[in-house]
């Protein structure tokens, strides 16, 4: 992944040389996201699972020359994602074979993350209507906030603990907290028709959320947006 992020950056690089304001657009839009992630310990995983959220998002195109359609695009996504997970715990075995409840335990994670893309795009006009633009580029990423909690319910009643993905406190992450800043890397498509679009994009990171004690964290992440152009 480390070469994949050093070859988008040197073609960002390369085409930045001859900027020139010739012509740009804006770009606004509401995202479905997922953020499919797989947790490893000691080279073995442990747990996997997937974030649901949706985004606020907004590019600005800059024409990088006046004899190709190739653009650079940069500007910022707010995203707002969510996990869930239930499980019911046992306490033995029935005569019958039947399994004895005991209780229940759930963790829900929140995180709200501001994304910085810096993509080069190539547009692709079909004809006076429709437009193709696939794009590639580096996220910049702060997270700006994330919690945990975790609830535990048993026969005693229910009891609910809550800590910060971002510190490493007892009652925290316990010296595997999250990182604040992360560079991925996406690739994508976007249809335009007129002044609407859509698009679909994948990427994965560059650096882990977490990466610590022979533990670690790589996630993979799906975006599906629509928006204005102007």
């Amino acid at each position: 992944m480390k070469k994949i992020g050093i070859g988008i950056a040197a073609l960002l690089a390369g085409c930045c040389m001859p900027v020139e304001a010739i012509e740009g657009y804006n770009l606004v839009g509401v995202s479905a996201n997922q953020m499919h992630f797989n947790v490893e310990e000691d080279g073995d995983e442990t747990d996997s699972g997937s974030f649901l959220g949706f985004g606020v998002n907004y590019l600005h195109g800059f024409r990088l020359t006046g004899k190709l359609p190739l653009y650079l695009e940069t500007g910022g996504s707010m995203k707002f994602m969510f996990y869930s997970d239930h499980q019911t715990t046992y306490s033995g075995v029935t005569p019958d074979g039947d399994w004895i409840r005991s209780g229940e335990y759930r963790q829900r994670i929140q995180t709200v993350t501001l994304t910085v893309p810096v993509n080069v795009a190539y547009k692709w006009q079909i004809n006076d209507k429709w437009a193709l633009v696939p794009y590639v580029g580096l996220d910049m990423k702060a997270h700006l906030s994330g919690w945990v909690t975790d609830i535990t319910i048993d026969e005693n009643g229910e009891f609910r603990d809550v800590g910060n993905l971002f510190s490493n406190g007892e009652d925290d992450m316990d010296g595997r907290k999250w990182r604040r800043f992360q560079l991925g890397w996406n690739v994508g498509v976007r249809a335009e028709y007129r002044r609407v679009f859509a698009s679909a994009s994948y990427g994965t990171d560059l650096t882990r959320v977490m990466d610590r004690d022979g533990a670690h964290i790589d996630t993979q992440n799906i975006a599906v947006t629509f928006g204005y152009k102007f």
